[in-house]
């Protein structure tokens, strides 16, 4: 049985350890071999693990009651510099033995549908040039890239309303 839902209390520890695996995964993209103590761990992770759920701006993939992969959503006010008044898709995971099955396609489709206030007009993404793949994944999805970042990171838009059919300009 597939679901996608919410991430509950009780999911923070699974959250937390995939939190890290992402951020190994950057680290090693980017070349850093620097190891974490588990003290780092634990304050970096879990807090930001329960922060998330308490906000309910986390979601997971299940299957068979196994969590296969989470996204994280932040809020852009309309003074945000890169990318104002949108729903940012802040972190997308999928565990390894998971990939490859529309995980990750699945957990942006449910972000996507899901109503939002209407102070934002845009979902946004960003992700590391190191990864040029993560562009046309993102471009199935309906986003469009929006601009270079100064870090060098890809920023794509996708309208949050049908009705809104023009992009900003960069």
């Amino acid at each position: 049985m597939i679901k996608i839902q919410l991430l509950q209390n009780t999911d923070w520890v699974n959250l937390s350890e995939m939190m890290f695996q992402l951020t190994l995964h950057y680290d090693n993209l980017a070349g850093k071999l620097q190891p974490m103590t588990q003290q780092v761990v634990d304050s970096r992770y879990i807090v930001k693990a329960k922060q998330l759920i308490s906000a309910k701006q986390v979601w997971g993939y299940f299957q068979n009651n196994k969590i296969c992969g989470y996204i994280s959503i932040d809020f852009f006010d309309e003074h945000h510099l890169k990318l104002p008044s949108s729903v940012f898709l802040s972190e997308l995971f999928v565990q390894e033995e998971c990939r490859k099955r529309g995980v990750g396609r699945s957990l942006v489709r449910h972000v996507c549908s899901l109503q939002f206030p209407s102070n934002y007009k845009y979902f946004s993404v960003t992700h590391s040039p190191l990864e040029p793949g993560l562009t046309q994944f993102y471009k199935s999805l309906g986003f469009k890239v929006y601009k270079v970042l100064k870090s060098g990171n890809i920023a794509l838009i996708k309208p949050l309303h049908a009705d809104l059919e023009n992009f900003p300009t960069n």
